[in-house]
């Protein structure tokens, strides 16, 4: 979303009215972080796991509390 606001807009003002999240300067080091932060993710592969790894699943069986909304999203299986 913010790079295409980047793309469309000419104006810095209607830049940060758009993205809402700081000044121009701060929205590029940001974006320029973010990449160096991907470069980084690969190397240390933080989702990766062993082959032999067992999860542990815990079942429950409580009654959900009458105050949780069934009308929220659900979680995908």
């Amino acid at each position: 979303y913010r790079l295409k606001v980047f793309l469309d807009e000419q104006n810095w003002e209607a830049i940060e009215k758009k993205v809402e999240c700081g000044q121009v300067e701060e929205l590029i080091e940001e974006a320029q972080d973010e990449l160096k932060l991907i470069g980084r993710l690969n190397e240390w592969d933080p989702w990766g796991v062993d082959d032999d790894y067992e999860c542990e699943v815990i079942e429950n069986d409580m009654s959900v509390p009458k105050h949780v909304h069934f009308d929220l999203p659900r979680p995908s299986s």
